[in-house]
């Protein structure tokens, strides 16, 4: 046994990771005692002594003593015991035993729901031996449990796995910690092709080995999202094929890019095929097996999985085997050790309606192809997203908890009919806005379908037990959330409106005239005065009239809310207003132009919408001022030299309300005003 600690501080920097958000607080005296096994994953708990966390006050007199001991025979598991203030973690292994002192540390009311930010309570209450936490053998009910940073945008996890820099490597570390404490095993980012620069590439592999090794260190594993064919490389990613030349060509191009990433040392490529284009289906079987050759030739011991994309338009199907099938499904027929996970995007799940998106009415294909392996008992994972970021939820802004629902839906809906998912990969653009939320519901419903002991209910008990330490203005402020979730099911899912709330930059509205379509259609505002009475008035009633009625449920939910200071229900209420206003700026810019058209005055609605924009821009100057990130200017910077296509912060659109004023100004012009440049809001 080695005593690590004198003190919590740096326990907490590591698992709360950045700014806490009590202030006025001392530091609680701990002895922290650990197994010879678990020193080195539990060393960054008391290594790490600087940052600006502020503790809850002394646990009654004296220290609190934790020994963290092995003895459980079970993977990435551990028992909690004590009372008063003298407690033991049983684990299993460094996961276990980690995962045991975020669960001791959230029993005294810790929350570790943002990566650079903590919820930290007033005073540490006393615990007794009875409490939920306490007494069980907690086991993760599956088996990889990961986020994945799509780094290919401009968000919080470019620079810090991807770019690096000056300080990216502790922000890369708080955030493996993050995904540690909320119980997850896995870590996933995306490679760009700046890479491919001799120059590039020798910062790149010192920053990326530093980045593995301690995720390594701290127990879990890490992969890298690769893509096969340059014919579909639409976001500047790494890719191992240009174009598709000889057998000899093929091999030697895919040798050489991937001798590139190899020596980084991850434990997994996760290899995908871009969007909107394909290969030839025997050209696609062929070229994923020969990156499994190859891969196994370069670096034996790392994992090859493949991406189930959706597209549902005719030119994306194929026929292979006799079968007529989505492009994307023709990973199934590549070597079996190659496994294949299957995806879906934005708040859509396998089982209500999708609206169109990418042309699904909904994703049966997807949700068939799942159950199907797991019901044969065959290697798969679910690898759906809790953002998409590009013009529908936290870049328009609107605040979509939503989102938590699909994902517990997903996995509980397919419980039900065929068994657990083995696998889950939730695919992540962004912290702000709430959407942490969405990270670190799903990463717990990974690890337990349940809640988790002591949480009761789901996805809803998990909403409770995120806000339970900031008492009845916590209490309220879930059953807000849990209220605008489900009534956003009903609304923006059920009832197809979301294409309303989200917004269209000019490539959304390039792609729609060649059919290429990523987010669902509407009724474009600079195509109003193509309808007749008739469609006009269907409009109405089937839009704008179930959209104001939305628009009347937030309001209700959000006279629930309590009037507080707290960050962290400022954060939810500001999410929720801006949505209210965003429902209130689309209904009235659809009104106006309808009641132009119509040969009545608009007057009245151009200013409801106007007021809406207002309004808007007071939320987001707030958010602007309380990001959850340090280094939250970044993501709303105009302006940002990176290797992604986007030079620009991801929150950069929602900082302008570009989508929102897009839109007046399409309106303006469509009612044949004088309205002058019309913002594209795109790359």
């Amino acid at each position: 046994m080695k005593t690590l600690s004198r003190s919590l501080l740096p326990v907490l920097f590591v698992l709360g990771c950045g700014d806490a958000e009590k202030a006025d607080v001392t530091g609680v005296s701990v002895d922290l005692v650990v197994d010879a096994p678990f020193v080195d994953a539990l060393s960054g708990f008391v290594e790490r002594t600087e940052g600006d966390l502020r503790l809850a006050e002394g646990f009654r007199e004296g220290a609190v003593g934790v020994t963290i001991t092995a003895g459980l025979d079970c993977s990435e598991c551990y028992e909690i015991t004590g009372e008063g203030e003298q407690f033991t973690v049983k684990a299993s292994d460094s996961l276990g035993a980690q995962y045991g002192l975020s669960a001791l540390m959230e029993a005294w009311g810790y929350r570790f729901h943002h990566p650079f930010s903590a919820m930290v309570p007033d005073a540490l209450p006393s615990l007794a031996a009875d409490h939920p936490a306490f007494g069980e053998v907690v086991e993760p009910q599956m088996g990889m449990r990961s986020i994945h940073m799509h780094t290919l945008h401009p968000i919080e996890g470019l620079a810090a796995f991807w770019t690096g820099g000056e300080g990216e490597d502790v922000r890369a570390a708080q955030v493996i910690d993050w995904v540690i404490k909320n119980r997850g095993n896995d870590l996933q980012w995306v490679s760009l092709d700046d890479v491919m620069d001799a120059s590039t590439h020798e910062g790149w592999l010192v920053h990326t080995q530093a980045v593995i090794a301690e995720a390594h260190r701290r127990g879990i594993t890490v992969g890298l999202g690769i893509q096969l064919f340059g014919s579909g490389n639409l976001q500047q990613a790494f890719d191992l094929l240009d174009r598709v030349g000889t057998a000899a060509e093929n091999r030697a191009q895919i040798e050489e890019r991937l001798k590139l990433l190899t020596d980084a040392g991850f434990d997994r490529f996760n290899l995908s095929f871009g969007e909107f284009f394909g290969e030839d289906p025997d050209t696609f079987v062929a070229m994923v097996n020969l990156v499994g050759e190859v891969l196994g030739e370069l670096d034996p011991d790392a994992m090859l999985t493949t991406l189930i994309h959706v597209g549902d338009s005719d030119d994306q199907k194929v026929v292979y085997a006799d079968q007529e099938m989505i492009y994307y499904f023709l990973a199934q027929f590549a070597d079996p050790e190659i496994v294949p996970w299957v995806h879906t995007v934005m708040f859509y799940n396998l089982y209500e309606d999708a609206a169109g998106a990418y042309h699904h009415e909904e994703f049966d294909e997807h949700r068939d192809f799942l159950q199907s392996r797991i019901r044969d008992g065959l290697p798969t994972a679910y690898f759906p997203e809790s953002s998409y970021w590009i013009a529908f939820d936290n870049s328009v802004p609107v605040y979509l908890p939503s989102y938590m629902r699909s994902r517990w839906l997903d996995m509980e809906q397919t419980k039900a009919e065929v068994g657990p998912i083995p696998d889950h990969i939730l695919f992540s653009s962004g912290w702000e806005w709430g959407y942490w939320q969405t990270d670190v519901a799903t990463l717990r419903l990974n690890h337990s379908l349940e809640g988790g002991v002591g949480v009761e209910g789901g996805w809803t008990g998990l909403v409770r037990w995120m806000y339970a330490p900031l008492g009845e203005d916590g209490a309220r402020t879930a059953e807000a959330i849990i209220a605008l979730a489900e009534a956003q099911a009903h609304a923006l899912i059920g009832q197809r409106l979301m294409a309303y709330l989200a917004g269209r930059d000019s490539t959304i509205d390039i792609g729609e005239a060649i059919d290429v379509v990523a987010q669902p259609l509407r009724v474009r505002v600079d195509r109003l005065d193509r309808l007749d009475a008739a469609e006009r008035e269907a409009l109405r009633e089937d839009v704008l009239a179930p959209l104001t009625a939305h628009g009347a449920e937030v309001e209700a939910i959000m006279e629930t809310l309590p009037s507080s200071d707290n960050a962290w229900l400022a954060e939810v209420r500001d999410g929720m207003e801006v949505t209210l206003h965003r429902l209130r700026f689309i209904t009235a810019v659809y009104q106006a132009g309808l009641a132009h058209f119509d040969g009545a005055d608009a007057l009245t609605h151009l200013a409801e919408a106007d007021a809406a924009f207002a309004a808007g821009q007071e939320v987001v100057a707030r958010r602007k001022a309380a990001t959850r990130d340090p280094a939250g200017e970044r993501w709303m910077a105009p302006a940002w030299d990176n290797p992604t296509i986007y030079q620009y912060g991801y929150l950069y659109r929602s900082d302008t309300l570009c989508f929102w004023e897009r839109e007046r100004l399409k309106l303006a012009v469509v009612m044949g005003e004088d309205a002058g440049p019309v913002p594209g809001c795109a790359l």
